[in-house]
């Protein structure tokens, strides 16, 4: 929706003449100016529509800010909800609760860590203390920080 544009940066608020392909008279737009030209003419300059709205690219993002998407789930028919579960036999469900081996991290002996060195170098190193959160450029380094965060 096209709305006339008042410039509100100071210095600039009482313009009469043109700022890109926008007519002012007073710092107000002679023509209604859509929101597209709006908003790159509010990317360098403060200004807003008749109604007080900011037609700024960050204005734009505030007024959305606490918009939501709803996502709706499409209906089932009746012969989706009348249809037995196919179920092959002898299943059971599947264990949902992670095992205590899953939550903690794996203990490295200092011997393992150098085996791991002299396969795969300092890369190999990298990927068993990145979980970790263990950053390094030396072997001895990672070897020492990997060992030092497993006796925590």
């Amino acid at each position: 929706m096209s709305q006339h544009l008042r410039i509100k940066q100071a210095g600039f608020s009482n313009l009469t003449g043109s700022m890109g392909n926008i007519d002012f008279v007073d710092g107000l737009s002679v023509h209604a100016v859509s929101p597209g030209e709006a908003a790159r003419l509010c990317a360098t300059i403060r200004a807003e529509f008749e109604d007080g709205s900011n037609p700024s690219p960050a204005g734009i993002l505030v007024a959305h800010a606490n918009s939501q998407a709803e996502v709706v789930a499409p209906l089932a028919t009746g012969d989706e909800i009348d249809a037995p579960l196919e179920v092959e036999e002898g299943a059971t469900a599947p264990d949902l609760e992670p095992s205590l081996s899953d939550l903690s991290p794996p203990e490295w002996t200092q011997a393992e860590l150098e085996a791991i060195a002299d396969e795969k170098g300092i890369v190999g190193l990298r990927e068993v203390a990145e979980p970790l959160g263990i950053k390094s450029n030396s072997i001895s380094s990672l070897v020492t920080s990997i060992l030092a965060h497993e006796a925590k």
